[in-house]
Protein backbone atom coordinates (compact mmCIF):
# COMPACT_ATOMS: atom_id res chain seq x y z
CA UNK A 1 0.00 0.00 0.00
CA UNK A 2 1.20 3.44 -0.71
CA UNK A 3 0.97 5.85 2.08
CA UNK A 4 2.46 8.67 0.29
CA UNK A 5 -0.23 9.14 -2.18
CA UNK A 6 -0.85 12.66 -3.53
CA UNK A 7 2.36 13.81 -1.97
CA UNK A 8 5.64 14.62 -2.91
CA UNK A 9 8.40 11.58 -3.35
CA UNK A 10 9.85 11.45 0.02
CA UNK A 11 13.87 12.35 -0.28
CA UNK A 12 16.47 12.24 2.18
CA UNK A 13 17.77 15.79 2.99
CA UNK A 14 21.36 16.48 5.16
CA UNK A 15 23.11 19.98 6.09
CA UNK A 16 25.17 20.76 3.77
CA UNK A 17 25.92 24.57 4.81
CA UNK A 18 26.07 26.59 7.63
CA UNK A 19 25.87 30.67 7.53
CA UNK A 20 27.47 31.94 10.62
CA UNK A 21 27.68 36.07 11.76
CA UNK A 22 29.84 38.01 14.13
CA UNK A 23 27.92 40.81 15.58
CA UNK A 24 28.10 43.45 17.91
CA UNK A 25 27.26 43.12 21.44
CA UNK A 26 26.34 46.93 21.98
CA UNK A 27 24.68 47.95 18.70
CA UNK A 28 23.41 44.65 17.95
CA UNK A 29 25.22 45.11 14.23
CA UNK A 30 26.91 42.24 11.95
CA UNK A 31 30.49 43.14 11.60
CA UNK A 32 31.17 39.98 9.76
CA UNK A 33 29.67 36.67 8.34
CA UNK A 34 31.10 33.22 6.96
CA UNK A 35 29.59 30.66 5.61
CA UNK A 36 31.05 27.05 5.95
CA UNK A 37 30.73 23.63 4.63
CA UNK A 38 28.83 21.53 7.71
CA UNK A 39 30.85 19.36 10.31
CA UNK A 40 31.47 18.80 13.70
CA UNK A 41 34.13 21.88 13.92
CA UNK A 42 32.31 24.61 11.73
CA UNK A 43 30.85 26.67 14.24
CA UNK A 44 34.01 26.71 16.20
CA UNK A 45 36.34 27.48 13.28
CA UNK A 46 34.45 30.04 11.41
CA UNK A 47 34.10 31.65 14.72
CA UNK A 48 38.21 31.94 15.40
CA UNK A 49 38.71 32.73 11.70
CA UNK A 50 36.16 35.74 11.93
CA UNK A 51 37.71 36.90 15.41
CA UNK A 52 41.30 36.74 13.61
CA UNK A 53 40.27 39.28 10.96
CA UNK A 54 38.69 41.88 13.91
CA UNK A 55 41.18 44.78 13.26
CA UNK A 56 43.52 45.80 15.83
CA UNK A 57 45.00 43.74 18.97
CA UNK A 58 43.20 44.88 21.73
CA UNK A 59 41.54 42.19 23.90
CA UNK A 60 38.04 41.41 23.13
CA UNK A 61 34.68 39.79 25.00
CA UNK A 62 33.33 36.88 22.83
CA UNK A 63 30.24 35.05 23.91
CA UNK A 64 29.25 31.65 22.47
CA UNK A 65 26.41 29.66 22.76
CA UNK A 66 26.70 25.97 24.71
CA UNK A 67 27.28 24.13 21.04
CA UNK A 68 31.04 25.96 20.89
CA UNK A 69 32.21 24.07 23.85
CA UNK A 70 34.33 21.74 21.95
CA UNK A 71 37.58 21.52 23.49
CA UNK A 72 40.00 24.58 23.17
Amino acid sequence: MNRNRGKAPIISRRLCYIGHVLTDNRHALVVDAETTQASGTAEVDAALTMLDRRPGKRRLTVGADKGCRQGP
